[in-house]
C-alpha cells in the first residue's frame, strides 16, 4: 500500500507541474474550442504486481500542450527519482491533437469500470485533467479518493473522485 501511495504522489507532482504558473484569480474564461491533450503514463512494479496510471490534461493548443508535456516530464522524473527508485518508469509523456475515444467518458465525468480523479478547470490558466489507474483493488481505489485533498492544494478548480460504476 505504501508504494501505491508513492504512485499517487508522483502523479500529484505531475499535476502540480501542469499548474505551476501564476493563475489569474478570475474564474471567468472561455471553454477551449479545439484542445490538444497531454498524456503521461507511469508504470510501477510492486512485488511482481504491476500498477499503471495515466494523467490526461486538456491543453489550449499545440504550444500549450508541449509546455505541459515538458513540465510534467521534468517534475514526474524528479518525483520518481526521489520516491520510487527503480520500481517505476515514466512510459511516455506525449501531446495528441485528439482525445482517444476510449477516454471520452472521462471528460464527460461519467463513471467507467475504473475509479478516476477529475481535476476541473477553475481559472483561465488551469486545465481540465483526469487521472486513471489500472491494477488496483477496491481498497486501493478508495485510497485514490482519499487523496483528493492533496490534489486540491493550489488549484482553484474542484478536484473530485468519480467511482467506478461497479462499486
Amino acid at each position: 500500500m505504501k508504494k501505491f501511495v508513492i504512485l499517487i504522489l508522483i502523479l500529484a507532482a505531475g499535476s502540480y507541474a501542469y499548474h505551476h504558473r501564476k493563475s489569474a484569480e478570475s474564474t471567468t474564461f472561455s471553454p477551449i474550442a479545439k484542445p490538444f491533450y497531454t498524456e503521461a503514463r507511469v508504470k510501477m512494479d510492486i512485488q511482481g504486481h504491476e500498477l499503471e496510471a495515466l494523467l490526461i490534461s486538456e491543453a489550449a493548443d499545440e504550444l500549450d500542450c508541449m509546455k505541459q508535456r515538458d513540465a510534467a516530464e521534468k517534475y514526474m522524473k524528479q518525483a520518481m527519482a526521489s520516491l520510487c527508485h527503480n520500481n517505476c518508469a515514466l512510459e511516455h509523456v506525449v501531446c495528441k491533437p485528439e482525445l482517444e475515444v476510449r477516454y471520452a467518458k472521462l471528460f464527460n465525468n461519467e463513471p467507467t469500470f475504473l475509479t478516476y480523479m477529475r481535476l476541473a478547470r477553475g481559472t483561465k490558466d488551469e486545465r481540465e485533467m483526469r487521472i486513471i489507474y489500472w491494477g488496483l483493488t477496491v481498497a486501493q481505489s478508495d485510497t485514490i479518493c482519499d487523496a483528493v485533498p492533496q490534489f486540491q492544494k493550489g488549484r482553484k478548480g474542484t478536484v473530485s473522485c468519480i467511482r467506478s460504476a461497479q462499486q
